[in-house]
């Protein structure tokens, strides 16, 4: 019997080290902007839309929990160049929130991939998927 308890948990041990190793499929990169928030403001409908571009790279990717810190840093001190404080405030916690991977929503960190990801390390064959499908944007 122990035998075949170590061979059944062999082949657990097994199957999730495949399913960890193996690279997901990433799909080709979408946004909407600002999701569900003013990408602008009224006289400048595009103020910050550049802001909200580079972000949705980062999540679309998705990574690691540092990943994910750095990338809403970077958003808020974006957003911060362009408007009010507050707006940096406000879509800072808004992403904090809904972004976060178990939400599942068509923006939430690692979109991207077809299967959820949660805060895993790229490995190589994601890198080279991200490094294939990431659009040219203006800086």
């Amino acid at each position: 019997m122990n035998f075949l308890k170590s061979k059944l948990y062999s082949y657990i041990l097994i199957f999730f080290l495949i399913f960890q190793v193996s690279a997901s499929t990433l799909n080709p990169f979408d946004t909407d902007g600002c999701s569900m928030v003013p990408d602008g403001t009224p006289r400048n409908p595009q103020m910050w839309k550049q802001c909200c571009l580079w972000h949705d790279i980062a999540y679309w990717k998705g990574g690691t929990r540092k990943d994910r810190r750095t990338a809403d840093k970077n958003f808020n001190l974006c957003l911060k160049e362009f408007g009010p404080n507050f707006i940096g405030f406000i879509y800072y916690y808004g992403v904090r929130v809904g972004g976060h991977p178990s939400a599942r929503l068509p923006f939430s960190w690692g979109y991207g991939w077809e299967s959820y990801r949660g805060y895993r390390e790229l490995n190589q064959q994601e890198l080279e998927q991200v490094q294939k499908l990431t659009p040219l944007i203006d800086q």
